[in-house]
């Protein structure tokens, strides 16, 4: 994956045009969580469409002005993903338990036994020649179409390339039975990708040693979680119904798709 370089005349006129976005919108503004512009309302009178028409153009200028040749350009890009903002700790912890990973950023995502990333689908970018190359999004997926996407367009030839400065602020399911089966779908789909392409993922036996293991640990987990009253804890709960609900989609997958464990 390459990281595409950034223009910083580009990123002015960008920060410029969103400041001037929120100032000229007070309500959008505190939507957002800024409330800078709370004492204002929008001004709707025909003076205040006129200025905002000619603010717009000449932000419409500045960009028309910057050198194409002075940007990158790729087919298919991926922002960055914060999950601090929208997240209380406690979701933090049961989809995210290495405390480093809360922290940083994310760009693409990798299963541990994919040889290629993939960009999830709310962070990803791409051109309408990608777009028409590929055909589309396969549309036989439940959650799966994003990676199918991002797995049939680097095996023709299209890297992924990261934008980090662009930033989405993802929010995890904070319902223990809508995570259960966000799991599920999850897993269930990932058979669907490691039958459609078997090239991308690691040697077969290995994977059965994880699958043989993950078996193992979940049946001593589910011990420890109802000896050790462990069901009291919210988070210690969500960690066992996601395992859960991934071991059973896979499994299902496995079944439904004649494939090997991902």
């Amino acid at each position: 994956m390459v990281t595409m370089s950034e223009s910083p005349q580009l990123r002015d006129v960008a920060d410029r045009y969103w400041e001037a976005r929120l100032e000229s919108s007070p309500l959008f503004a505190t939507f957002l969580g800024d409330h800078r512009y709370d004492d204002r309302v929008d001004d709707l009178s025909a003076e205040g469409d006129a200025r905002q028409r000619s603010l717009w153009l000449g932000f419409l200028g500045e960009a028309e002005a910057i050198d194409p040749t002075a940007l990158d350009e790729s087919d298919l890009v991926a922002a960055a993903t914060d999950y601090r903002q929208l997240n209380e700790p406690w979701v933090l912890e049961y989809r995210l338990p290495d405390a480093d990973s809360r922290e940083r950023l994310t760009e693409t995502y990798s299963f541990v036994y994919h040889t290629i990333p993939f960009v999830s689908g709310h962070c990803m970018g791409f051109s309408r020649r990608l777009f028409d190359a590929l055909g589309g999004f396969a549309e036989n997926y439940v959650v799966g179409d994003d990676v199918d996407f991002s797995f049939r367009a680097q095996l023709q030839g299209y890297p992924i390339r990261s934008v980090p400065a662009a930033v989405v602020h993802y929010r995890f399911r904070d319902s223990l039975s809508g995570l259960r089966r966000q799991a599920h779908l999850y897993a269930f789909d990932q058979a669907r990708l490691c039958q459609r392409f078997p090239e991308v993922w690691r040697p077969v036996p290995a994977r059965w040693r994880a699958f043989r293991r993950e078996t193992r640990q979940l049946g001593r987990r589910s011990g420890r979680f109802l000896l050790s009253r462990q069901w009291r804890d919210r988070t210690e709960t969500a960690r066992l119904l996601w395992r859960w609900g991934w071991y059973t989609g896979l499994v299902r997958g496995m079944i439904t798709f004649r494939a090997p464990p991902p």
